[in-house]
């Protein structure tokens, strides 16, 4: 499968069961996570760390110009510290604050990633989007809905 999805056999594969758009890449990530789990469990984090790296940041690359949600990953960010992930969700989330309307529940789950992880970062960006947290359905300390 691995090999399919560098090779780009995957695309369209899986649609939304709602909304038509590919959902591939959702799945894989899925799958991968839970791959990288598995590994944990056995006392080969290391290993398969650097054995889903470059296809978790294909993902995430591809997720600026798709719909699909990518939060899955949000949790090795922020609570077991791949921080090598970064990099590419601060260019997937600048990307997708240019169309909120399209992005608004990814905005608001990356922002709220990044102010775990990075919160002057997201500062930063809200002034240069001229955006704010409530914007996304963030407020101070709480949330709406």
């Amino acid at each position: 499968m691995t090999q399919m999805f560098s090779q780009g056999q995957l695309e369209g594969m899986i649609s939304h069961r709602l909304y038509g758009y590919d959902d591939t890449n959702r799945i894989f990530l899925y799958d991968i996570v839970n791959y990288w789990a598995s590994r944990y469990d056995l006392g080969e984090e290391k290993v398969a760390r650097g054995e889903i790296y470059p296809y978790v940041c294909k993902i995430i690359e591809q997720a600026e110009t798709g719909y699909y949600d990518i939060s899955k990953i949000y949790r090795l960010v922020s609570e077991e510290h791949y921080t090598e992930y970064i990099p590419y969700l601060k260019h997937f989330l600048s990307t997708i604050m240019d169309k909120p309307e399209d992005n608004y529940w990814r905005i608001h789950d990356t922002l709220k990633l990044f102010l775990k992880v990075e919160p002057d970062y997201v500062t930063q960006l809200l002034k240069e989007k001229q955006k704010s947290l409530g914007d996304f359905g963030i407020e101070g300390k709480g949330e709406r809905n």
